[in-house]
């Protein structure tokens, strides 16, 4: 399973406006039954779209309408918080994991 982060330009406004725009969501993409399902994930500017699996999580670092911050997915339950878990001065765009 690949967990990633989607443009979707439906949601842009005309003009668009790339700082205020919540275009971008968090998707789960099956490539052996090349499926992509859009996830109860708070949508985000494209500044902070960024995704990172964590041992039984996957965080989403998102600028969403209810906070700035990472996000936290449950796979096993297929449940997302609705606000940040960790709440982040600016756009989270980049997610790494050092061991």
């Amino acid at each position: 399973m690949i967990y990633s982060s989607g443009n979707v330009p439906a949601l842009a406004s005309n003009p668009p406006d790339y700082i205020n725009d919540r275009t971008f969501g968090g998707f789960k993409v099956n490539v052996y039954d090349q499926s992509i399902e859009l996830l109860d994930v708070p949508f985000s500017n494209g500044y902070s779209a960024s995704v990172l699996p964590v041992d039984d999580i996957v965080l989403f670092g998102m600028s969403s309408a209810t906070g700035v911050g990472f996000y936290g997915f449950d796979p096993a339950g297929g449940t997302t918080s609705m606000d940040p878990i960790v709440n982040t001065q600016g756009d989270p765009s980049v997610i790494l994991e050092f061991e």
